[in-house]
């Protein structure tokens, strides 16, 4: 059975809180990590197992030294300018096990482990402790490693991250109070706040830049291979990954007020 997992509150509008922290919010798969006595599962929100969806995050997984952990994440694919697609990740994974290849010129990685948070590891239960000192144990954990990322920082002020967010074509970002435990259920520790444009279609939130692909990938979906031929070009998307900075400041808008997700739970 799977913890109680944390979920954010969305917001109308962009704010800044002084000493929280802002992070990219992806349009991937939430799915948690659970690793115990070495044997690695990826399991959905509805506790679906969907290990056999991706042999590779299982053996980057495994691979990682603790023998039992569990990390809260997104499976999420990205294109060169960084931007996550749902789309892209649901087309590139088989009815049931397996991974497809999608022929998008665009793409730059595949599926990918982006890990927001960690409940347990080893002997050690995280949940009480504070974020910063989830995050700290977090980044020593997956340091190093191309196909688990902890989920990406963005600028320490909230409008600066919202123009962060509104240049390089993400869905939003979700903030969240440093201070505080992993608690299951719904949170005001976690405000989420998403780009007007995205539309959830079937589920899933479709940005712009998607649907313009709509049409050839489902021509290139039912091709042959794997995801691993991307992997070649993986090494140009880390470094922009970790270089990618923005300076420019976002004024006048008003802090968002606190309201509940009137939406389903987030992928």
């Amino acid at each position: 059975m799977l913890p109680a997992l944390m979920h954010a509150t969305q917001v109308a509008s962009p704010f800044h809180t002084k000493g929280w922290v802002y992070e990219e919010k992806y349009d991937g798969w939430r799915m948690v990590a659970l690793k115990d006595k070495g044997r690695v599962r990826l399991v959905s929100r509805n506790e679906r197992d969907h290990t056999k969806r991706f042999p590779h995050l299982v053996e980057a997984l495994t691979n990682l030294k603790p023998a039992s952990f569990t990390l809260d994440g997104e499976v999420a694919v990205f294109d060169e300018e960084l931007v996550s697609c749902f789309e892209w990740l649901r087309r590139a994974i088989g009815p049931r096990t397996g991974l497809r290849h999608l022929n998008h010129g665009d793409l730059a990685t595949p599926p990918l482990y982006m890990v927001f948070d960690l409940l347990q590891l080893g002997e050690k239960d995280y949940r009480p402790e504070p974020l910063k000192a989830r995050r700290k144990a977090l980044e020593k954990l997956v340091k190093g490693q191309s196909l688990v990322l902890p989920a990406r920082r963005l600028m320490p002020n909230g409008f600066a991250a919202w123009t962060e967010v509104l240049h390089r074509g993400w869905e939003g970002y979700v903030a969240k109070d440093p201070e505080s435990s992993y608690t299951g259920g719904r949170t005001l520790k976690w405000l989420k706040v998403k780009v007007p444009e995205y539309r959830v279609n079937a589920g899933s939130t479709i940005p712009r830049r998607c649907r313009n692909h709509y049409e050839e990938d489902d021509a290139a979906m039912n091709d042959p291979g794997n995801w691993f031929a991307l992997l070649g070009v993986f090494g140009l998307f880390a470094i922009a990954w970790a270089l990618t900075e923005i300076n420019d400041t976002l004024k006048g808008i008003r802090e968002a007020q606190e309201t509940l997700a009137t939406s389903g739970d987030d992928l």
